[in-house]
């Protein structure tokens, strides 16, 4: 996860080499069997904006929406959420990735953000990824009203 069109990506909403010193790294996605932390929670005034994906052996071409599957919701199972807005944009930087991966950064602009639930991506089998099964994780966005909350597990 990074903080998108903030500060430390110098406030510019496209994605972009600038977006990795706006990666927050005191964060973490909530992996499927996972117990949620501080670490899987952000409370980023914008929401869930800017997720980055590094991927080794990336195949030519750049990932879609219909590559993912994106949901959003606040408890229940996660494979029963609605389904979300998929992000405004996505971008492939070759090798610019940890260990010289791929990175593939999704954005999501204004209103399209997610905001006060959990953001499910899996990314779908196929397509630009040629995996043979899906890929899951979630973060979850809270606004400054719901920080004194303590959230259950998701």
């Amino acid at each position: 996860m990074f903080y998108n069109a903030s500060y430390w990506d110098g406030n510019d909403p496209a994605a972009s080499a600038l977006d990795d010193a706006a990666i927050a790294s005191d964060k973490q996605p909530l992996l499927p069997g996972q117990t949620a932390t501080f670490a899987n929670y952000t409370s980023y005034s914008l929401g869930i904006n800017g997720i980055m994906i590094d991927v080794s052996n990336l195949p030519a071409g750049t990932p879609t929406a219909a590559d993912f599957e994106f949901r959003a919701g606040i408890g229940g199972a996660p494979a029963t959420w609605p389904l979300a807005a998929g992000p405004t944009s996505i971008a492939v930087r070759r090798g610019a990735g940890a260990g010289g991966s791929d990175r593939v950064t999704l954005v999501w602009s204004g209103e399209a953000a997610v905001r006060n639930q959990w953001l499910r991506v899996t990314v779908l089998p196929g397509g630009a990824w040629a995996w043979r099964r899906p890929r899951c994780s979630a973060s979850a966005t809270l606004s400054a009203r719901w920080a004194t909350r303590r959230p259950t597990r998701r």
